[in-house]
């Protein structure tokens, strides 16, 4: 699923008030997304780094459903799930961890 859109929308307020608080996100491979309106947060980057290697560097993981989230779980690392309305989530995590 290429949703980095609706997930980027969802945190974006949190990401614009939390100005100290630096965000990377890695998008999908093939994503095509217009990031011009995400640009413009100074404190959000957008990189190609390898996952595992951006997860040694993270502090809380923003995902929808992907089997990255429950890795992060399994390192201890905080994991936000964001449920996208229309679309069942099928992550192992809902019944794990509180959305």
């Amino acid at each position: 699923l290429r949703d980095e859109k609706i997930l980027l929308n969802t945190v974006y307020n949190e990401i614009k008030e939390n100005n100290k608080q630096k965000y990377l996100c890695k998008c999908h491979p093939h994503s095509k997304e217009d990031k011009a309106k995400f640009l413009r947060l100074e404190n959000l980057s957008f990189v190609d780094e390898n996952i595992y290697c951006l997860l040694k560097r993270c502090s809380k993981l923003y995902v929808t459903y992907s089997s990255v989230g429950y890795d992060a779980f399994l390192l201890g690392i905080p994991v936000k799930i964001i449920d996208i309305p229309g679309i069942i989530n099928t992550s192992n995590l809902i019944d794990i961890i509180d959305h």
